[in-house]
Parts: C-alpha cells; structure tokens; sequence
C-alpha cells in the first residue's frame, strides 16, 4: 500500500505568484512551558481521543529505562551488533 503524501507540483501565473522571502526575520521568544495554562475545551489531544488527556503544563522529558530499551530492540528487530551499537550511543 503507497501513501502520496507530497503535493503535486502547480504551475505559478498572476493568481499564484511564486513566494518572496521576507528580508529580515523577527524570532519571538518561546513561551515557557511553566506558564502554559490550559484553556478550558483543550484539555485532550488534538484527535479528540477523550482516553488520553495531554497535560502539556506538566511535560517532563521521558528518560529511556534498559527494559523499554530493550524492547526498542526487538521491536526494531535489530541484529546484534545494531543493538548494541544503539545501547552504547543511548549510554553516552
């Protein structure tokens, strides 16, 4: 089963000119995610899946443990010697 998930190339013409970058760029500062307050309606991802609720107010990075490594592995089915060059990069 193929998926095309590129967009077909479209000729430009007057209605669709071709894009012209912008000379200077401004970067807005990032909001800190401690000041993320929920609004209220938002509080589930964005499919609506009312089982799994996103806290974003409280989004800690999620530190690998060896077993869930491990099963990284065989899902992956990695050989060996894929494994373990995998476990020593995930070590340093």
């Amino acid at each position: 089963q193929t998926h095309n998930s590129a967009v077909r190339p479209v000729r430009h013409n007057e209605p669709l000119p071709i894009p012209v970058a912008p000379k200077t760029y401004t970067l807005h500062r990032e909001t800190d995610l401690e000041d993320f307050e929920p609004q209220s309606g938002s509080s589930t991802s964005t499919y609506g899946d009312e089982e799994y609720p996103a806290d974003l107010s409280h989004r800690q990075p999620h530190l690998v443990t060896q077993p869930e490594l491990y099963d990284l592995f065989r899902d992956l089915e990695l050989p060996k010697s894929k494994s373990q060059l995998l476990g020593s990069r995930h070590q340093q």
